[in-house]
Parts: C-alpha cells; structure tokens; sequence
C-alpha cells in the first residue's frame, strides 16, 4: 500500500498558544504521539505549523490526534474534583472494547464528556467502570453521555 510506504512530509495549523498542549510536559505527548503514529512532529517556530514527518497514514493518524488535543482549547473549564473522601454517587460499567472511544487520545473524550457535564468521573480499571461524582443532575447526564459515547464505540 501506497500510503503506508513513500516518506512525505506535511503541515498542521497550531495556534502558538496551543504548542506546548501538543508538545506535553517534557515532549511527552509528542513523544507518545509519534510512537503510537509513527509520524516525526516538528514545532516550526518561525509560523504557527507543526511539520509532520512520516508515511501518508502515520501523517493522517498524527493529524487525528493533533485534532483530540487541540479540541480541548474550547471546552468549557473541568468541574471541580471531589473531596478525597467523599465516596462517589454512582459507577458506569464501560465495555472493554469501548473504553479507548470513552477515554480518547490524552484523555481527550473523557475530559470533553466531564466539561459538558460538570460530572467528575475517574477511571477504576480494576472493575472496569467509571466513578462519577456531582450533583444528581450532573451524574445522570455524565451517565446519558457515557452511554451515547459506548453506542459510537459499537457502531464502528
């Protein structure tokens, strides 16, 4: 395939003030990001791109990612976390092939899905479901959203 041999290289917009999201503490999300994609990501400091390094798919999965990251900027801020001890209102069973859909690249579904909501939410792995903490209101539209989320996770 094509797509998956020739080396090519590309451009992704980047407001200047988002660089450092994409970049991550220390270059780690980019690091993660080229690991996962197989695509070189550049910061060209001289204009607002990023130059994207790689085969024609690791350049379009990079782009992908760029996107989940970049959504973020628009969210509305996070709910605050609940106290340490104050034990959670409800849990959400999310199904092993839908948790990568729910969390997202970065976390990027999930911290979308707690703005929109104002439902705190932390992963528990071991059981395999999602914590969620607010007001009944908040848990009950976390609950609906999760539930939209897993129905696209089981269409694709």
């Amino acid at each position: 395939d094509v797509d998956d041999v020739n080396t090519i290289e590309d451009s992704y917009e980047c407001p200047q003030e988002a660089v450092g999201m994409v970049i991550g503490k220390g270059g780690s999300r980019v690091k993660r990001l080229e690991e996962e994609t197989g695509c070189r990501v550049i910061h060209d400091k001289e204009s607002n791109y990023l130059i994207l390094k790689g085969t024609r798919r690791a350049c379009r999965d990079a782009k992908v990612q760029i996107a989940a990251i970049l959504s973020t900027l628009s969210m509305p801020s996070m709910p605050p976390p609940p106290a340490a001890d104050e034990p959670h209102a409800a849990e959400k069973l999310i199904p092993h092939e839908a948790i990568g859909k729910v969390m997202g690249y970065a976390g990027s579904n999930i911290k979308r899905v707690q703005a929109d909501t104002q439902c705190w939410m932390k992963w528990d792995k071991p059981a395999g479901s999602m914590q969620l903490w607010g007001s009944e209101e908040q848990v009950e539209a976390g609950k609906r959203k999760l539930d939209e989320v897993i129905q696209e996770a089981r269409a694709q």
